[in-house]
Formats: structure tokens, C-alpha cells, sequence
């Protein structure tokens, strides 16, 4: 017949609820996270010069000289199940950059 130590039992019991506990936290904590799939396009539009050829050629942006343009496109990608209803997207750029235009967009 098999025996059970009372040691082994409580031992083994407390194992069972810490185990349940864990999971169930780490269960809460993995529902709370949605990975995003993204893409990001640099175009570069114009900069200033100077050529032999054509001169100096200077890039300005309502008046401001820029010493090179660009189109930045960002696009994010939900493919989770869960809406996002409260998403907040900080963009930033270097410090020696600067952004002129700032635009949102949602195709859904």
C-alpha cells in the first residue's frame, strides 16, 4: 500500500497553490500585452546644395532652410483580436532633426 508522508502532502499542496497562483498573475500580466506589427518608410524629398553643375540649391519649409527634406511614413499593424482603445503612440526624433508636420490616420 502506498504511503503518504503528512511532510510530502503539505509540501505538495502548497506547491499546487503557489503554482495556480503564478500562473493566474502571469496569465493577468500576458492578457495586458498585444504585439504590434509595424512598418516604417524614410523618403527623401529634397536637400540643399551646392553643385557645380546647378548652383546652390536650398530647401526651405514655409520659410525655414532645411538642409535635408523628408516623407516619414509609419504604418502599425493590430493583428490581435483585442481593440485598442486607449493607444498612445509617442514618435520622436534626434535631436539634430526636427518634424514639421505631424498627421494620424486610421483605416479601420
Amino acid at each position: 500500500m502506498l504511503e503518504i508522508n503528512q511532510k510530502d502532502l503539505l509540501t505538495s499542496i502548497i506547491a499546487l497553490l503557489l503554482g495556480g497562483f503564478l500562473t493566474h498573475i502571469f496569465n493577468k500580466y500576458k492578457e495586458r500585452l498585444t504585439i504590434l506589427r509595424y512598418t516604417v518608410w524614410h523618403n527623401k524629398i529634397a536637400f540643399s546644395m551646392e553643385d557645380q553643375v546647378f548652383g546652390s540649391i536650398q530647401v526651405t519649409y514655409n520659410g525655414i532652410q532645411v538642409p535635408i527634406l523628408y516623407y516619414s511614413s509609419i504604418h502599425i499593424y493590430n493583428e490581435s483580436n483585442r481593440d485598442l482603445d486607449k493607444f498612445i503612440l509617442n514618435i520622436v526624433c534626434d535631436d539634430s532633426s526636427k518634424m514639421l508636420i505631424t498627421h494620424g490616420a486610421n483605416k479601420s
